[in-house]
């Protein structure tokens, strides 16, 4: 049992005053149904918020090892987070869009209009849904190749994550995403002329992501040369975005905006002794910068490479030094020779 008492003063530049309490209780419950083979596990979460009230929470989950090699998971949960005390209670400010045309008056000139952020005292929790499912492939332990002593270390882990979340809080600046998909949100007056753009953090209809992880390691202790680990990791993401509750259809960003369909990193760690040293790559996948459709500009794939080397000793301590983007790696022109590369992506390349 935990009781929380939660109060700010200030955050993120702008002064707010709120607070919160919550009463909090959880259990879990682990069932070796057929040891090794069938484990079952139920979880159950109760939380009470003095400004949101009651919600119960279950969680359940099972692992399942049917085969030495071969190794399945997979879970089901239930999920609700109460929205931030800055989230409802930043001080509301008032700033101005750049000169922008009103799409239903097209006669009106370009023109600023006010633009409100801030806190928003109106949101409401966010409830979702996870499922996820996943299998653990262990080479070494596959009867042949156990036998002839092969591939030992050798691991691949494949997982698919669903999540589904209902009045998913975001806070859109973006006119033209307000103008799209939010039309709502742009406060009009009786004749129709635009009085100010809400961006206030606002409860959209559904967040929805899916896709699968996958993760290959390779273990190789002892040799001549020392210990090392070799890992892979990549994501293939299907579907990130959002509804917005007005049509039902899902504004899926996947492949578009920033959100290439897959990333990934690899590494190489190597240790004997008191040294060792590590090299590391990130990729980021091409997408589409422009309308959500191949119609626009493209930005290209691209990987980074760091390094490290470490001494271990001086009374117990490590001593690391690294260096970020080892090859000194320039950002990839992309589609629109004007606009070069996407800053707000690429940034950390091009250190």
């Amino acid at each position: 049992m935990l009781f929380v008492h939660e109060c700010l003063g200030a955050g993120g530049g702008s002064a707010y005053i709120g607070n919160r309490k919550t009463l909090s209780e959880y259990a879990e419950l682990s069932l070796p149904v057929v040891k090794k083979y069938l484990e079952l596990q139920l979880a159950l979460r109760h939380e009470d918020y003095s400004d949101f009230g009651e919600t119960t929470n279950p969680k359940f989950a099972f692992v399942s090892q049917p085969l030495g090699f071969l190794k399945l998971r997979g879970s089901y949960a239930k999920t609700f987070t109460a929205p931030s005390l800055g989230q409802l209670y930043s001080t509301r400010t008032t700033g101005f869009t750049s000169s922008i045309l009103d799409p239903l008056n097209p006669t009106f000139a370009a023109q600023q209009y006010k633009i409100i952020t801030g806190g928003n005292p109106n949101l409401q929790p966010e409830t979702g849904k996870n499922w996820y499912g996943g299998i653990v492939l262990d080479f070494g332990e596959i009867p042949f190749l156990k036998k002839h002593n092969l591939l030992k270390g050798l691991s691949l882990a494949i997982d698919y994550s669903n999540i589904l979340i209902d009045d998913y809080i975001v806070s859109y600046t973006n006119t033209t995403t307000i103008f799209t998909y939010f039309p709502n949100r742009v406060i009009r007056d009786s004749s129709g002329a635009i009085v100010y753009f809400e961006a206030t953090p606002n409860n959209v209809a559904r967040y929805a992501w899916k896709g699968v992880d996958y993760d290959l390691t390779y273990l190789l202790p002892g040799t001549s040369l020392g210990d090392f680990r070799f890992n892979v990791t990549a994501t293939n993401t299907q579907t990130l975005g959002y509804d917005n509750g007005l049509t039902g259809a899902l504004i899926n960003y996947a492949g578009y905006y920033a959100y290439p369909k897959w990333t990934g990193n690899a590494s190489v760690n190597w240790r004997k002794g008191r040294w060792g040293a590590g090299l590391s790559a990130i990729y980021k996948g091409a997408y589409w910068n422009s309308g959500y459709t191949t119609a626009g500009w493209g930005e290209n794939p691209i990987s980074r490479f760091d390094g490290t080397l470490s001494y271990r000793g001086f009374f117990g301590t490590d001593l690391t030094l690294g260096c970020q983007n080892l090859f000194d790696t320039q950002p990839p022109p992309n589609g629109r020779v004007t606009v070069g590369f996407d800053d707000s992506v690429y940034g950390a390349w091009s250190q």
